[in-house]
């Protein structure tokens, strides 16, 4: 049995596209038993930088000076935002993510179907309402399921 899988023959055995809130099996590595071989998926919320840089002005206010040059003070501020988050969410992890249009977005992870107790950790509620709680993300959003993302366009 060959160990080398093509990502077009990977594409066609995970119907799972990404964006979506559909749970992926637990992850199989090649070589391992079972039907097929399952990638690695990582569920969570995107963010942006603008989006960073909001959360900062309205819920970590500054008293920088407008006057000044915008892009050190955004960049201050995405800066505070992410560490405030990171610091809330206890050891946050941000992967990039391959979006369903082919761009490259990073993901603040929930959880992964890497194994049964990262899977578990992408369907817990609790943690779910965490997350939304502290990203001030409205309860109806759900978490998302992602490719790992690369740095290029194939």
């Amino acid at each position: 049995m060959s160990c080398t899988t093509t990502v077009e023959q990977v594409q066609t055995r995970m119907p799972l596209g990404t964006d979506t809130t559909a749970v992926p099996p637990v992850q199989q590595k090649p070589g391992c038993e079972g039907p097929v071989w399952v990638p690695l998926r990582v569920c969570g919320f995107l963010y942006t930088y603008d989006d960073l840089v909001a959360y900062a002005e309205k819920y970590l206010p500054d008293d920088l000076e407008k006057e000044r040059s915008k892009r050190p003070i955004r960049d201050y501020r995405r800066q505070r935002a992410l560490k405030h988050i990171k610091k809330q969410l206890e050891n946050l992890d941000y992967v990039l993510v391959q979006l369903a249009d082919g761009e490259v977005a990073k993901c603040m992870l929930v959880g992964s179907n890497y194994d049964e107790e990262e899977l578990a950790k992408a369907r817990h509620p609790d943690r779910i309402a965490k997350f939304r709680k502290v990203l001030a993300i409205d309860s109806t959003c759900e978490p998302k399921w992602y490719r790992l993302g690369r740095s290029y366009k194939s």
